[in-house]
């Protein structure tokens, strides 16, 4: 009996840590996609003005847009960071902590006991774990 309540918490934490990825990787994947397309405008018409005050240079230009779409880049990667990262937590805040409240109440166990699991089931890295972390 022990063993499938511990394989049943085991499993619910995984998709608790599941919940979080899945929601942070959206967040992402929206925030780097939206800051790629609303930079293109400014990038081309940078790149435009490069040209002209270039004189015509198509070295200078081609140099200059390329730097300037890594750094659109760059600036959407970061967006996607913050994005990600604010999503998890408040993931976590609305909906992870009730349901971590719920499944100690079911199986009857200690925040530490759940901590343990916890541990002892999920990768060092794990964003649940820093979370719950954070909160205490």
């Amino acid at each position: 009996m022990q063993t499938d309540n511990d394989q049943a918490i085991t499993e619910y934490i995984r998709d608790l840590e599941d919940q979080l990825e899945e929601a942070g990787q959206i967040s992402a994947n929206r925030a780097f996609n939206l800051g790629c397309w609303l930079g293109l405008v400014p990038a081309g018409m940078l790149t435009l003005l490069i040209f002209f005050l270039s004189e015509g240079s198509w070295i200078v230009t081609l140099v200059s847009a390329v730097m300037i779409l890594i750094s659109l880049i760059a600036l959407a990667n970061l967006a996607a960071y913050f994005a990600k990262s604010k999503s998890m937590s408040r993931r976590y805040d609305d909906r992870i902590k009730a349901q971590v409240a719920k499944i100690l109440e079911e199986f009857e166990l200690t925040g530490d006991e759940f901590n343990q699991i916890m541990v002892d089931t999920l990768p060092g890295d794990s964003v649940l774990k820093k979370l719950m972390s954070a909160d205490v």
